[in-house]
């Protein structure tokens, strides 16, 4: 029962906090502390915009009972943003903020390998790509 309870309550919880999230790109390591304006996110960079995202673009995976796992949050769609119309320079990290602008930074993670943005480049991550293990 009380696996169930943990579960359902973490899920609870995570879908309240559901999007829409928006995809943003940065250039260097955001800190926790960093804001939606203050994140070293992509400025005013030829074409780079936020991309928006549903609730169902994303899946929470709650841990499992012995609970020695935190839970993973994940993209379960594509997500694209609209093509460079000039060079972004080197993205490195990722974040969600809650807004189109600005706002708040949820969460940031480090890519896997860093992205060379080109004129005309499309940057997109595949289902799965991006994954967060929370801490419950």
């Amino acid at each position: 029962m009380n696996e169930e309870r943990r579960n359902m309550n973490a899920t609870t919880v995570f879908e309240k906090l559901l999007p829409p999230y928006y995809v943003g790109l940065c250039t260097k390591s955001p800190t926790a502390s960093g804001t939606g304006a203050n994140c070293n996110e992509l400025e005013d960079c030829n074409g780079y915009v936020r991309v928006k995202t549903a609730k169902e673009d994303w899946e929470f995976t709650a841990p499992a009972f012995p609970f020695t796992k935190d839970g993973v949050f994940s993209n379960v769609s594509e997500i694209t943003f609209k093509p460079a119309t000039g060079s972004w320079n080197e993205v490195k990290y990722f974040a969600l903020f809650d807004s189109a602008e600005e706002g708040n930074m949820l969460f940031f993670g480090q890519l896997d390998k860093p992205i060379c943005v080109k004129e005309q480049d499309v940057v997109s991550f595949q289902i799965g790509h991006i994954e967060l293990d929370l801490t419950l």
